[in-house]
């Protein structure tokens, strides 16, 4: 009978760790799948930051070129502003 006894216990916790495997188990199913979402969203992510940064670029480049032109057109006023001056101060 104690050897009945210990087959029934070892039996018990047999089953015991059975249900324990399959609850991680479904816990591994779990956090795999979010996992993959994770994953699909992350590229979806970077596929959505390289077209915004396709975008931004030709945008940038125009700014520079109204940049260098705004700077262009500084230089001419200024050039302006001293050529009427020296018309201004030659005519007095």
């Amino acid at each position: 009978q104690s050897g009945v006894g210990r087959l029934a216990s070892g039996s018990q916790r047999l089953n015991t760790g059975i249900s324990q495997l399959r609850s991680q188990t479904a816990r591994m199913k779990a956090l795999r799948s979010r996992m993959s979402a994770l994953s699909s969203g992350s590229r979806q992510l970077s596929s959505g930051l390289g077209r915004l940064n396709s975008q931004v670029s030709p945008f940038s480049s125009g700014l520079s070129r109204i940049s260098s032109g705004a700077s262009r057109l500084n230089a001419n006023s200024a050039s302006l502003v001293s050529g009427a001056k020296s018309v201004a101060s030659g005519s007095s």
